[in-house]
């Protein structure tokens, strides 16, 4: 069974995360989400069932879509 990706593998940390470290988990999660997306569009172009098909589509372009959410980011890591 996969770890899904999570730099705690389904469980809180015991400590609190330091700024590089918090950095390195961000990135890693959006790392996972364009790969996520890239998994959903080539199982759809490799299937024939379209309603199958349109779900992985959906599934990508909502992956997608929150790239735009995500604002820049700024140029020092704020502590806090």
């Amino acid at each position: 069974m996969p770890e899904f990706g999570s730099p705690f593998s389904g469980k809180a940390s015991d400590r609190k995360l330091t700024d590089a470290e918090l950095v390195r988990a961000i990135r890693f999660m959006i790392a996972a989400e364009y790969e996520a997306v890239q998994m959903y569009m080539q199982l759809a172009e490799s299937i024939n069932n379209r309603l199958a098909a349109k779900v992985l589509e959906d599934l990508a372009d909502e992956g997608t879509s929150s790239r735009g959410r995500i604002p820049p980011a700024p140029s020092r890591a704020c502590s806090g």
